[in-house]
């Protein structure tokens, strides 16, 4: 989307993004965190700040916006609901795929 819309530095933190969360979700991965899940997080915190900007600089349908707003709600609560489920259980997996689907329906509304 940033790129069809020639946001080169959208498309470098949601392409940064998605390469990071694909390795930190490796499947040989351990419960014990390392420096590859600072790194995912640093990504996070680089998605949250990119998006913020984007909702500062320019204009969003309220509709849109509003819609954005309830879906970074949804990541949250869902990534604080996935901490509390067994590790590589199917019931974490779940949530935490629709902890992505929320950030990125959200981030998708941002730039419609």
């Amino acid at each position: 989307m940033c790129a069809y819309l020639l946001r080169p530095v959208g498309a470098a933190v949601y392409g940064g993004n998605a390469v990071c969360s694909v390795y930190a979700h490796r499947p040989n991965r351990t419960n014990v965190d390392t420096a590859s899940d600072t790194i995912d997080l640093c990504m996070v915190g680089i998605w949250v700040v990119y998006n913020v900007i984007v909702v500062l600089q320019t204009t969003i349908l309220q509709q849109h916006l509003v819609g954005a707003v309830g879906l970074a709600i949804l990541v949250l609560v869902t990534k604080v609901w996935s901490r509390q489920l067994t590790y590589r259980s199917r019931e974490r997996y779940a949530v935490h795929a629709t902890m992505h689907l929320c950030g990125v329906a959200g981030s998708i509304l941002l730039h419609v």
